[in-house]
């Protein structure tokens, strides 16, 4: 994730929208549902790239969705 973060940083200090964009939808990509450890990868990203700056370039970062852990014992109605 780091090296995409720090492609982020390098296309602000460029001041390159196009790139800035293209490399956010790479570091972006680690939120797909798919991906394994959504909320850290988040909290990862917003640490690396603060509110103001992502704020300065129009680069939104939508909170995961919260997911329940399942009750133990719990059952799937089916």
């Amino acid at each position: 994730m780091k090296p995409r973060i720090d492609e982020t940083h390098e296309a602000i200090a460029r001041q390159d929208v196009n790139l800035i964009r293209s490399t956010w939808r790479r570091v972006r990509a680690f939120l797909t549902p798919r991906m394994p450890f959504i909320a850290l990868s988040f909290d990862a990203i917003d640490h690396f790239v603060p509110a103001d700056v992502r704020g300065r370039w129009g680069l939104d970062l939508p909170r995961p969705p919260v997911r329940a852990a399942p009750t133990p014992g719990s059952t799937t109605p089916g």
